[in-house]
């Protein structure tokens, strides 16, 4: 979606185009397709997207790139919550905190794809909101805006992670060694990854 509403690699439909003469409120983006793979119809798929007021702004003035921009960003940061610390976290956990971790284990990664997907659609809910906030957001205030989405990012990632730890079959002898060790690399990973989420160093020297 991201792709249809910013980028250039799509020509835009006449009735995507906001106008001047078109309000400043209550409009949204509605898009239809049925996707095909190889020889297979994958599905009909439906998304509608409201746009905020600001957001609407935007697209009277041109501005693709701008949101494009931003929207590209999240995109990124959602990827690499998934790829780069959830998936790690998940592969720790469902190996029974093995030393040595097979990411490229094809019984884990079935069982780690359902929690992956579980993040995946949470984050849909509430992307294009979230990205609407930034939008709307003072220049000056923008990177707070983008910190408090990078946290609910992490947020997002560590409940799967939790459900993971309730719902995996793991040997009851190393359970809890999984558990520990599957919540280490998501930190790990996390401050890593974004070192926005590092914990703040404080100053405890008397004054």
């Amino acid at each position: 979606m991201s792709d249809l509403l910013f980028s250039g690699n799509f020509s835009k439909a006449l009735l995507q185009q906001v106008q001047d003469s078109d309000p400043d409120r209550g409009l949204a983006v509605l898009a239809r397709g049925i996707a095909r793979g190889q020889g297979i119809t994958e599905g009909y798929h439906e998304r509608l997207v409201p746009l905020s007021k600001p957001a609407i702004g935007f697209f009277k003035r041109g501005k693709y790139d701008v949101l494009g921009h931003l929207a590209q960003r999240r995109v990124q940061e959602t990827g690499d919550m998934r790829g780069k610390v959830l998936r790690p976290a998940l592969f720790a956990l469902l190996q029974d905190g093995a030393d040595d971790i097979n990411y490229g284990s094809k019984t884990t990664a079935p069982q780690a794809d359902k929690w992956l997907k579980a993040f995946e659609h949470a984050v849909d809910l509430i992307f294009f909101e979230r990205l609407w906030n930034e939008v709307a957001a003072d220049p000056a205030d923008r990177d707070d805006v983008r910190h408090t989405w990078l946290r609910e990012l992490r947020d997002l990632a560590r409940a799967q992670l939790t459900k993971a730890e309730r719902a995996a079959p793991l040997a009851t002898m190393r359970r809890y060694k999984a558990i520990t060790r599957g919540r280490a690399m998501f930190d790990r990973q996390a401050y890593k990854q974004f070192s926005e989420l590092r914990p703040q160093e404080t100053d405890n020297a008397a004054a």
